[in-house]
């Protein structure tokens, strides 16, 4: 398996790289590894003797280079993804410093470098890209001071994240080991989260901590909450699918604020599971 490059023609395929290595993309099918941002393209490989990296083409797509480790091993490529904004990529990098942390790369070896460190020291901070909201990238990774993972925004020039997490609510966050549900509609983000009181409900936020609410507290205050999943933008409306009870889940419409997010109707039961 290689990286070719084409312009349409069979004198204009070749291959860009040369590993000679039975599974140097993994074991893993997802084009979430392979983007083009700018004029180059992006794609996360190991030669097989050494951990997997992020890779860039020069911008003829002729060759290919390394930039940035992703992981301690060879075989972790099926957990990570790409992303990016404009011509500037996002990755969880890796280094024996600072263990797995969100990295941002503009194609240069100088311009690869760590964006948030979630969790200082080695250990596994992570981060999970969540949304790209009207040119900001919304992503949740480890908070140090505490056991779950917080919200968090960042734009260009991708300098420092702001944290949405509010001390004085005390919200929003996410388990460690989960994808919180959302959809983008414009720069507004809508996404499941939780409280201090600990229910999963819907969330919206513009990117700052003063601009992120409960749209709602639909399960009412217990620990449960409605688990809201689905988020779909259909014109100026955001939809989702939210529990009242344990029993059954109900289509939701909001249009961004406490006072528009209200239940459509009962759409199916929740397994007793």
């Amino acid at each position: 398996q290689e990286i070719w490059s084409t312009d349409g023609t069979p004198e204009g395929s070749r291959a860009v790289t040369s590993f000679g290595y039975f599974e140097p993309f993994g074991r893993s099918d997802s084009n979430s590894h392979l983007l083009v941002a700018g004029n180059r393209a992006y794609f996360l490989a190991t030669t097989g003797l050494e951990p997997a990296q992020l890779w860039v083409t020069d911008e003829a797509g002729s060759t290919a280079a390394p930039l940035a480790r992703i992981c301690a091993e060879s075989d972790c490529i099926s957990e990570q993804q790409l992303h990016a904004i404009g011509s500037q990529v996002f990755f969880v990098g890796y280094d024996s410093d600072n263990g797995s942390e969100l990295w941002t790369t503009d194609g240069e070896p100088a311009g690869t470098r760590r964006l948030h460190d979630g969790c200082p020291g080695w250990c596994e901070g992570g981060g999970t890209v969540l949304a790209n909201a009207g040119g900001k990238l919304v992503f949740k990774a480890r908070r140090e001071e505490f056991r779950d993972s917080g919200i968090y925004v960042v734009e260009a020039p991708w300098e420092s994240a702001v944290s949405l997490y509010d001390e004085l609510r005390d919200a929003p966050t996410t388990e460690p080991n989960s994808t919180p549900s959302g959809a983008v509609d414009g720069e507004t983000f809508y996404f499941a989260a939780f409280d201090s009181s600990g229910g999963l409900e819907p969330w919206v936020s513009t990117g700052s901590p003063a601009t992120t609410y409960q749209l709602a507290d639909i399960f009412g205050p217990q620990e449960a909450g409605s688990y809201p999943s689905g988020f779909a933008a259909i014109d100026d409306t955001m939809i989702f699918s939210a529990g009242e009870d344990s029993n059954f889940d109900s289509f939701w419409f909001t249009e961004g604020s406490s006072a528009t997010t209200r239940r459509r109707r009962a759409v199916c039961s929740r397994s007793p599971s």
